[in-house]
């Protein structure tokens, strides 16, 4: 994945000189860099997991990855349940670090942790949560019998997705400050700043992203969600001024 990264040191200098690239980060979401003048500096990428893999599989959609596509949309639901997980737990007033013990036993089991999103979801919004069935009868072809869909319906299976999350998530917002967003992004933040160098220049950045929680800006359809994607990363890329064509900037950079 990449952000976008200008170097705050060269923009607010006292020769102001604007530089930007567009620089790989992975899972820790950080991304380190190097300016053409030789300034060192790591951006935090604000966006959840669930998040960052929604980009990656509508990237992969627009390429037509389709495999790639639904299997980034499927670990992209997964993560949510998770995120939802995590949220409740806060409003209920548990520490990060208690949670982080409990995850644990779940941590590499998805029906648990599915389990405990259909049990908190109840708790939050008093109705059982309807799972569309679909999703994991077409994620099973998929993930676990290698089936390679054709773009329609790799496009539908995306669809199904965004639309789950999308349908949680405003549930979530109508609760208002039962659900602490605002905190959990900060613990985020605080979290890979664990992973940036003593000294080191650090920005955060948000990603023009197909569902971007920092804009709460979540188009109702997945097709115009899609597309308002494709457009933002097309002018990404006409704006970015890349010193180096070769690339100069890659995670190697921290060391």
């Amino acid at each position: 994945m990449k952000v976008f990264a200008p170097c705050f040191e060269c923009t607010f200098s006292s020769n102001p000189r604007f530089e930007s690239q567009l620089v790989d980060y992975f899972d820790d979401g950080v991304a380190f860099a190097t300016c053409s003048v030789g300034h060192k500096f790591a951006v935090i990428v604000q966006t959840q997991k669930f998040e960052i893999l929604l980009n990656s599989g509508a990237a992969a959609l627009l390429e037509g990855f389709t495999l790639e596509a639904c299997a980034s949309f499927s670990a992209a639901l997964e993560r949510f349940y998770e995120f939802f997980i995590r949220i409740s737990a806060r409003s209920r007033k548990i520490s990060t670090d208690l949670f982080d013990e409990m995850f644990k036993t779940m941590a590499q089991q998805s029906e648990r942790q599915f389990g405990a999103f259909l049990m908190l979801y109840l708790l939050e919004f008093n109705e059982p949560y309807k799972e569309n069935p679909k999703i994991r009868t077409f994620r099973n072809k998929v993930i676990h019998k290698g089936e390679i869909p054709q773009n329609d319906k790799s496009a539908e299976f995306c669809s199904w997705v965004y639309d789950e999350i999308n349908k949680v998530y405003q549930k979530m917002l109508e609760k208002g400050d039962n659900f602490s967003l605002r905190e959990a992004t900060m613990e985020m933040i605080v979290s890979r700043r664990k992973n940036i160098p003593n000294g080191m220049s650090v920005a955060t950045a948000s990603e023009a992203g197909i569902f971007p929680l920092s804009h709460k800006d979540q188009k109702s359809s997945f097709s115009e969600a899609l597309e308002d994607f494709r457009k933002s990363r097309e002018m990404l890329r006409r704006t970015v001024i890349d010193p180096f064509p070769v690339g100069r900037h890659d995670h190697s950079e921290q060391k």
